[in-house]
């Protein structure tokens, strides 16, 4: 979760789960300090923490830093990068903690804003003119595949260029040192949002009558404990009310309450249900951190949509609690876990 973890709220896994409430601390001397600003701030800059806004470029197939509204670097296809697909937040540590994996020395280029190696003495080609000139963070990238969180594989190093490229596709992109991208070692697995929000926000449907229905159930019950007080209770009682299909229950935690939502395409609406397993999201800033896990799994129906900020409202969060109103803000760094939104249906 974080370094703070000892000073938190921690989570204790009970039944059928809950959601933590939200911690905020302040940050201690030499603690997490999360920058997001200007990512060539200085030679390099010392902390650890995650960083947001590493975009993949469409026409190079390369990961670049899409952090600043009015510049996107210098793509060696032409022209500055476009980004297209996840926002990945990706992790630095100056101390350089778990290597080899996380394979560290992966740092930005002042020049063309791209995500280089550059634990060689010779610094590879870049699209703004000769080497690449490091800036910012000490990133680490992992090159085993992580249990759980939502990643991205096909990711490597190009040895041609010294750049991270995707290589998934059969098209490897454009090289700065010519020709298309051509990957060398370890593939690696990028940290990504998981598709809240997609590429560009599609326009909300019209609520169902099931959405308008489930959402007027929930509402009426704030302050009340539906059936045995967990929080899939309250879900089950509001969609039985509104006559639309009963959920289902796997084992692994990943319930289902109608029609799974395609984030890329379909946005939330009041009235949804969001399921959250082993969900642990975080921000961080220079002063203060904070955190909410919902662990093993939580469900919730949306009442409100914000941008990526959902207003909930939920039962047992915390535990034992009756229902009430909460957010869950994706706008913050998905630490780890897996999330789906459905649509109550008939």
């Amino acid at each position: 979760m974080s370094t703070h973890q000892h000073a938190s709220r921690l989570i204790q896994p009970t039944r059928r789960g809950f959601l933590s409430g939200i911690t905020a601390l302040a940050a201690a001397g030499g603690a997490v300090a999360m920058f997001t600003g200007q990512a060539n701030a200085g030679p390099l800059l010392p902390g650890r923490g995650t960083q947001p806004n590493w975009r993949y470029c469409s026409k190079c197939k390369g990961m670049f830093w899409d952090g600043q509204a009015n510049f996107k670097g210098r793509c060696p296809a032409g022209g500055a990068h476009t980004a297209q697909g996840h926002n990945f937040s990706i992790a630095f540590d100056d101390r350089k903690p778990g290597a080899p994996s996380p394979q560290y020395d992966w740092r930005f280029c002042e020049k063309c804003w791209t995500m280089f190696f550059d634990g060689y003495p010779t610094k590879g080609a870049c699209p703004g003119g000769g080497s690449h000139s490091a800036q910012g963070f000490m990133f680490g990238l992992v090159h085993v595949q992580p249990n759980g969180g939502i990643h991205q594989g096909k990711w490597g190093f190009c040895d041609k260029c010294f750049g991270l490229h995707y290589f998934g596709y059969g098209n490897r992109g454009v090289c700065p040192a010519g020709g298309q991208h051509r990957q060398q070692g370890w593939e690696f697995w990028i940290p990504n949002s998981g598709g809240l929000p997609p590429v560009s926000s599609p326009a909300p449907a019209a609520a169902t009558d099931y959405n308008n229905a489930v959402l007027a159930y929930a509402r009426g019950r704030i302050g009340q404990k539906i059936g045995r007080g967990e929080c899939s209770d309250l879900a089950v009682a509001a969609l039985a009310s509104a006559g639309a299909r009963a959920g289902t229950f796997p084992a692994d935690g990943h319930y289902v309450w109608g029609t799974k939502l395609n984030l890329w395409s379909q946005a939330p609406l009041p009235g949804d249900i969001l399921q959250m397993v082993n969900l642990t999201l975080s921000y961080r800033t220079a002063t203060s951190w904070g955190s909410m896990s919902a662990s093993p799994q939580h469900t919730a129906i949306i009442e409100t949509v914000n941008g990526k900020t959902l207003g909930v409202i939920q039962q047992n969060a915390p535990v034992g609690s009756a229902v009430s109103r909460g957010t869950v803000d994706f706008n913050w760094t998905l630490e780890r876990g897996d999330y789906a939104i459905y649509r109550p249906v008939k």
